[in-house]
């Protein structure tokens, strides 16, 4: 048991378990089948006593094929006194190879088979009650041992994946300790400080900081470790290597416990974005300003040269008009129509110059400029 439980890798428990039931057993030959649930077949993964190419022969069984197929399917031990002439032998090759007697037993974790031992010998043997009790005490230290090797393999193999998500993300994601001090970053943090993972990993991360943002650090730390919730993800600024500033969206998360707490951060540069953002928004003021230039020229314009051409033009015709009683009816009747669309056409230029640049907007401001425009669509 401890020889078994010992090893933490698949092929060390086998090698082990194999070497162990054949010395123990005082048998010719082991195997040990591992049960592939998602293929459905047990795969032979160690043996001891036969060849390369018999094992070949044997490598992968059906659930429920031959003997040890029939073991994992019922989860029982079986003995056969005589392979060659048991009616469940489905492989030529064991005829061949001569084995006679064989025990099987179940590997079991958790009352869930998980393969099978199987032990035999070239001579027909019959095993006693004690040795039979202890292969199968031995199965079941094997599947154990079976399943907290796979269970310790698939952590570390999410924790590799865990570590390739860390080190080829695109956010710049580093560990500080409670003191500031970074315990890991990955390349992208180095890109974003400019700082080598080697200069990065042990430095402080006040040294990144303005005092503002050293603040605003301990803040959110603080309200980290006190179970308050933080808004996230919040702003911060960082003073790269070369001295010049960066903008980050960070989000801040608490790892560990409350004896080694840390502090795990993941931050995305958003300076060209908020420099673009702001170039669009001061490109925005100019366009809006330039417009506003552009109406109060226009309407400077209407009013002091066109809609004073006209009421000039409208008065010489009124003067005229004075001066001559006694024209023509019908040449008189015209010339009061025109000065009637000149009239209108002045209330018409005088609206549009209000329009552009209405005298409330000008001399009080936007709200009380909103609101006569709402008056005026009312009234209309």
């Amino acid at each position: 048991s401890t020889a078994i439980n010992r090893s933490l890798l698949f092929e060390d428990v086998f090698d082990v378990a194999a070497d162990k039931v054949k010395e123990v057993m005082e048998v010719d030959s082991v195997f040990i089948y591992l049960l592939n649930e998602e293929r459905g077949k047990l795969e032979l993964k160690v043996w001891r006593g036969v060849s390369d190419d018999f094992a070949s022969e044997i490598g992968e069984l059906r659930i429920g094929e031959g003997f040890n197929g029939w073991v994992a399917q019922t989860g029982e031990s079986c003995f056969i006194e005589d392979a060659a002439q048991d009616p469940r032998l489905t492989r030529e090759a064991v005829r061949r190879e001569g084995i006679k007697s064989v025990f099987i037993v179940p590997l079991k974790s958790r009352d869930k088979v998980v393969g099978t031992l199987c032990v035999a010998t070239l001579t027909r043997r019959h095993f006693s009650p004690d040795e039979k009790k202890l292969l199968n005490l031995i199965g079941v230290e094997l599947g154990v041992a079976v399943e907290k090797a796979f269970f310790c393999q698939e952590l570390e193999r999410i924790g590799r994946r865990y570590q390739e998500i860390f080190e080829k993300a695109h956010d710049a994601i580093w560990i500080q300790d409670l003191s500031g001090r970074i315990i890991a970053a990955n390349q992208a943090a180095s890109r974003l400080t400019g700082y080598d993972l080697s200069e990065l990993i042990g430095k402080n991360i006040s040294q990144f900081l303005t005092p503002q943002g050293l603040e605003l650090e301990m803040e959110v730390e603080r309200k980290l470790l006190s179970g308050e919730e933080v808004v996230q993800p919040y702003e911060q600024r960082v003073i790269k290597k070369d001295g010049r500033e960066a903008i980050l969206m960070l989000t801040t998360s608490l790892l560990g416990d409350e004896k080694t707490p840390s502090f795990l951060h993941i931050a995305r540069d958003i300076t060209d974005e908020r420099r673009l953002r702001e170039n669009l928004r001061l490109y925005a003021n100019q366009i809006s300003k330039a417009h506003e230039e552009e109406r109060k020229r226009i309407a400077r314009e209407l009013h002091d040269d066109t809609i004073q051409t006209m009421i000039a033009i409208s008065r010489r015709l009124d003067n005229f008009i004075s001066e001559n009683p006694n024209m023509p009816k019908e040449m008189l009747r015209s010339l009061e129509r025109v000065q009637r669309d000149i009239d209108e056409s002045l209330i018409r230029i005088r609206r549009f110059v209000q329009d552009l640049r209405p005298p409330t907007l000008e001399y009080f401001g936007l709200l009380p400029a909103l609101k006569e425009l709402a008056r005026q669509v009312q009234d209309q």
